[in-house]
């Protein structure tokens, strides 16, 4: 069983550390006058996980509404052509 733990892809490393006007060693250095940084990239990260999680309940939404309007639309189709 995973822990959920993993490492960034490491080609990342240096466009994240520019957009935050750091060096790469001051990114992952994680020390306490590096919180700040890190805390941006750590809220990034949650931001887009639940962007992600909202896209998966809509796309699973859709398609039970989509399934539901088959069947539906079958059982009008059965009972019309009997």
């Amino acid at each position: 069983m995973g822990t959920g733990l993993s490492y960034s892809d490491v080609t990342l490393l240096e466009p994240l550390a520019e957009a935050f006007g750091l060096g790469v060693e001051e990114l992952v250095a994680c020390e306490k006058e590096e919180e700040e940084p890190v805390k941006a990239v750590l809220e990034i990260s949650r931001e887009n996980r639940q962007k992600e999680r909202r896209k998966n309940i809509l796309r699973t939404a859709l398609s039970a509404l989509v399934m539901l309007g088959v069947a539906f639309g079958y059982l009008v189709y059965e009972h019309l052509c009997q």
